[in-house]
C-alpha cells in the first residue's frame, strides 16, 4: 500500500515541477557587439553620446545607461523605459523606427523589453 502512494506523490511532484518550470518565461536578452557581423541596424541600440550599445533576442533587462542621444528598434519591437531630467518615461518602438531625444545630457536608459 505504500509503495503505490509514494510513487503516486512522486509522479505528482515531478509533473507539478516540470508545469511550474515551462511557465517560468525565458528572458533570453543579451548585449551583442554592435559592430560585429551582423549589421548593427537588426539590433535594438541605445546611442549614447560617446558610444553604443547593442541588445538581441526577446526578454527585459535593467540596464543604467547614460547620456543617451537615440534609441533604434532594429528587427524588434521595443519597450524603452528612461529618465530625462528627473522624470520618468517610456517609448515603444516598432520595427525599422527611431527616436532622437533633444537633450542627451540629461536621458539615462534604465530598462529594456524586446518582445
Amino acid at each position: 500500500m505504500r509503495k503505490p502512494f509514494v510513487s503516486a506523490l512522486l509522479a505528482a511532484a515531478i509533473s507539478f515541477g516540470m508545469v511550474g518550470a515551462s511557465a517560468t518565461p525565458a528572458a533570453a536578452i543579451n548585449t551583442v557587439d554592435c559592430y560585429g557581423s551582423m549589421p548593427w541596424y537588426e539590433f535594438a541600440v541605445v546611442m549614447g553620446v560617446d558610444n553604443w550599445h547593442c541588445f538581441a533576442n526577446a526578454g527585459t533587462v535593467d540596464v543604467h545607461i547614460g547620456w543617451v542621444s537615440s534609441l533604434r528598434a532594429g528587427n524588434n519591437v521595443v519597450l524603452y523605459d528612461f529618465t530625462d531630467r528627473g522624470g520618468r518615461g517610456a517609448i515603444t518602438l516598432q520595427r525599422g523606427e527611431s527616436y532622437r531625444f533633444p537633450d542627451a545630457a540629461d536621458v539615462t536608459v534604465t530598462r529594456i523589453k524586446i518582445y
